[in-house]
């Protein structure tokens, strides 16, 4: 009866002595995660500010365009 008990004893105290090594390990895993998704996020944002410029460009650009064409009909019917 002891036997068993002895060994569970040994089983608990040596997952102990890894529980701080696995705390360790889960820490820097999470850490590595939290960075990974912070610079995702912040390629992410970037992207998106790069891509609202152009479209407000893009939509700056036919503006003027429409604009003129407006201006070359309107000088055609003058004529």
């Amino acid at each position: 009866m002891r036997h068993p008990i002895i060994l569970a004893l040994a089983l608990g105290l040596g997952l102990a002595a890894c529980s701080q090594q696995t705390q360790d390990n889960a820490a820097a895993t999470l850490d590595a995660a939290r960075n990974d998704a912070s610079a995702a996020t912040d390629n992410a944002m970037a992207d998106i500010g790069n891509a609202t410029a152009d479209v407000r460009a893009a939509t700056g650009n036919a503006l003027e365009d429409a604009g003129n064409a407006i201006g070359n009909a309107a000088d055609t019917v003058k004529h």
